[in-house]
């Protein structure tokens, strides 16, 4: 995932910049000045930016959306979730159950005039859509996009290689869908705003400001100059009992 690229770049420079300490501090003064660096750019783990699971990821399998074919129709589903600061977009999971289909096509859609808008990234299913009471599956993201605060984002769902169902969540969150007969991911979109909603999780991983890489020199420099005062002292203290 790109936060492990943003913590390998963070080390390294954390890592240059307190390298003209090295030759002050010995063998121990660089093991933690190092531990320094690697404590201060510890990658952050993901996050549930929004859940309607109830205890236990548990979800009412007897009631769902279909998924694809209905009657003469094709069906797309989008549920809607909110930010409420900024993440990066790791994954989607929805308690999803097969009629006659192992995969759904599920996307992460920006917000335009109350529904979805464009699509921000095309999700990666990680296991086959089992058949009923199905399970909740993990839809990984592929572009992995950076969710801004406060904001409105929407999961779509679509027919993969047959029908599949979503089904509804067990807390009693009916504040609506969107849907669309065409079978298309971007609509047009019918609001219905009372309905009972599909049962999904959404996962991502906080977005915090990174230390600026003349503050990781400072502290290296600091811990320096307080270890070089400690053995300064030892040593002085070992030539007076010496002396003695």
């Amino acid at each position: 995932m790109p936060r492990f690229n943003l913590w390998s770049d963070t080390f390294v420079t954390c890592a240059n910049n307190i390298a003209v300490s090295e030759r002050k501090v010995r063998r121990w003064g660089w093991t933690l000045l190092v531990l320094a660096c690697a404590v201060g750019a510890v990658p952050a783990s993901a996050d549930v930016v929004y859940s309607n699971f109830g205890s236990g990821g548990s979800f009412d399998p007897g009631s769902a959306y279909n998924i694809g074919p209905v009657y003469i129709y094709n069906q797309v589903i989008a549920e809607s979730f909110e930010t409420t600061s900024a993440v990066q977009f790791e994954d989607a999971q929805l308690a999803l159950y097969s009629t006659s289909g192992t995969t759904a096509d599920v996307y992460l859609e920006s917000s335009a005039s109350g529904g979805p808008g464009s699509v921000l990234d095309t999700l990666v299913e990680q296991s086959s859509v089992l058949t009923y009471p199905g399970s909740i599956i993990t839809y990984d993201c592929s572009a992995c996009a950076t969710l801004s605060a406060d904001t409105e984002y929407w999961i779509v769902t679509a027919v993969g290689n047959g029908d599949t169902q979503w089904s509804f969540n067990n807390i009693g969150d009916n504040s609506g869908i969107d849907y669309d007969y065409s079978g298309s991911i971007t609509g047009p979109w019918t609001a219905d705003g009372s309905n009972t909603r599909g049962a999904f999780e959404v996962d991502g991983t906080p977005i915090a400001a990174a230390p600026e890489p003349g503050t990781f020199g400072l502290t290296g420099l600091a811990l320096a100059g307080l270890m070089l005062v400690a053995r300064r002292r030892n040593s002085g203290t070992a030539a007076t009992l010496h002396n003695v």
